[in-house]
C-alpha cells in the first residue's frame, strides 16, 4: 500500500511540475484525485481480466480444468 502510494504521489509531482513548465497552474489534490481514479479503475479492469474467462482460449481451458477435477472426485 505504501509502494502504491509512493508511486501516485510521485506521478502528481511528475504531472504538476510539467504542467508549471508550461505555464498551466493544476491543484494538486485534483491531478491526486484523477491519478488514484485511474489507477483504480486500471487495478479493477485488470482484475476483472485476470480473474474471468473473457477469451475463446481461457473458456476452453476451463472446461479442461473442470472435466479433470470432476474425474478427480
Amino acid at each position: 500500500m505504501n509502494r502504491t502510494q509512493s508511486i501516485i504521489s510521485a506521478i502528481v509531482v511528475l504531472i504538476v511540475n510539467l504542467a508549471s513548465i508550461w505555464g498551466l497552474s493544476l491543484d494538486a489534490n485534483a491531478v491526486s484525485m484523477v491519478v488514484s481514479g485511474a489507477a483504480i479503475m486500471a487495478a479493477t479492469i485488470w482484475a476483472l481480466w485476470r480473474n474471468h474467462n473473457l477469451t475463446d482460449a481461457a473458456l476452453a481451458g476451463q472446461k479442461v480444468v473442470n472435466e479433470l477435477k470432476s474425474k478427480e472426485s
